[in-house]
């Protein structure tokens, strides 16, 4: 008898066991999928609405991105009965809509469908679906059913605007006129007689069909301006719309504002004054600058500043390297009127041949001004000069040659070339 019941009690504890190991492996299992979890999305409410012949509707939706990274879904409608339907704020009236959303974050719009005067009776299904980028094959949808009804009871009453969504507010022109990456862009409000609206929406995209848009503002205020560090080089396109508790209004016209990648703050100074040189781009390989007249050009970070004090009308140059090593060139000029001395002036720094062969001689020549101080380096050697002279030297290979020049301040610029021997 204790026998068996030894065996039943260790028959029981085996099941508990294996229970238990059953329900650790299958949180193990939850926990591994969830950390694997990739891009998702969820869209709704489902509408279902009575309607008028001749009306306008407009369904207002939440797109939800369940996923863990940023994702950009395209929307899509399609009226089952073919009525004119759109996505408001599309391109086209009939186009498609991107909308980029962060993880675990949402985005509201809204689908406008226009009623046919001949649909007395009929019932419309609306289907608006969100196809993820990352991952094409992740979507969701959401239905909009609207029934025309056969009758309209008109009331003697002050017709009004309904729904009494915002009227699209008027952006005004960007004044850049420094062209730098620091700006304001405001707008009027809705015009009556509208409710006031809520909130105004300003989205800003490099493209004026605006595919890919992001929200840089949204509140109660009728301006924003450019946080730091600024916007980097290109052209940037806005417009706004206002919201209130009806829903989104349509969206204003658009601005567009241009903004240099490589700027000075005054184009136009006295012989020795000083300016600030700045750059600022992203994105890029490499940037080399030329920071003064005959002056190499140096390796500098993509955003930066420095002072220049040109002695002479100077023109400044950016060599932006690019991904796949192709290379633009900006440049601005500082117009200088009057004498006297600020950065040196290389007037020229050069060689009377470039190529020289074995046992021949080249004669170096250079003339420059307002320096503090000059020297000569070649060959492994580095000579104090004066400003204007020229050397005749024999050379056992290849050389470069280099002036180092030190400005008033103690900084140092260069100068330099090579002579091949051939």
């Amino acid at each position: 008898m204790l026998d068996k019941w030894r065996k039943q009690l260790k028959a029981s504890s085996y099941m508990v066991a294996c229970v238990l190991m059953g329900v650790v492996g299958a949180l193990l299992l939850v926990g591994w999928a969830s950390a694997l979890q990739g891009p998702g999305v969820e869209i709704g409410p489902d509408h279902t609405q009575q309607a008028y012949a001749g009306d306008t509707i407009l369904y207002d939706h939440i797109l939800t991105n369940t996923g863990t990274t940023t994702d950009t879904f395209q929307l899509e409608v399609l009226s089952t009965r073919d009525w004119p339907v759109e996505l408001v704020g599309a391109t086209q009236p009939t186009g498609t809509l991107s909308l980029q959303v962060a993880a675990q974050m949402t985005a509201p719009f809204q689908i406008s469908l226009t009623v046919p005067s001949d649909a007395v009776g009929l019932t419309d299904t609306t289907i608006v679906t969100a196809t993820s980028q990352l991952s094409p094959t992740i979507r969701d949808s959401a239905t909009d059913t609207t029934i025309v009804v056969y009758h309209r009871y008109f009331f003697p009453f002050i017709a009004k605007r309904w729904p009494p969504i915002p009227y699209p507010p008027t952006l005004d022109s960007i004044d850049n006129a420094d062209e730098d990456g620091f700006y304001t862009v405001s707008w009027k409000p809705s015009p009556p007689p509208t409710d006031s609206p809520e909130t105004y929406v300003l989205e800003e995209d490099n493209n004026a069909s605006f595919p890919s848009p992001t929200i840089v503002y949204s509140g109660a205020e009728t301006s924003w301006s450019v946080p730091e560090p600024g916007r980097p080089g290109g052209t940037y396109y806005y417009r706004v719309r206002a919201q209130n508790e009806w829903g989104y209004g349509m969206y204003s016209n658009v601005e567009a504002v241009a903004v240099l990648p490589f700027r000075v703050a005054d184009t136009s100074l006295q012989a020795g004054q000083c300016t600030t040189l700045s750059w600022n781009f992203t994105g890029i390989k490499a940037l080399h600058v030329v920071f003064g007249y005959g002056y190499d050009k140096q390796p500098v970070p993509g955003q930066d500043s420095c002072q220049v004090c040109p002695s002479v009308t100077t023109t400044y140059k950016a060599i932006a390297t690019k991904q796949d090593d192709s290379q633009e060139i900006y440049q601005t000029t500082v117009y200088v009127t009057g004498t006297g001395c600020g950065d040196p002036i290389v007037w020229y720094f050069a060689p009377n041949t470039y190529h020289v062969h074995a046992g021949g001689t080249v004669i170096i020549s250079w003339h420059v001004e307002c320096a503090k101080a000059i020297w000569l380096i070649y060959g492994g050697t580095e000579k104090a000069v004066v400003g204007h002279d020229y050397k005749a030297l024999a050379i056992a290979g290849t050389t470069l040659f280099k002036l180092k020049i030190k400005k008033t301040n103690g900084d140092f610029v260069y100068a330099s070339f090579t002579v091949y021997l051939e």
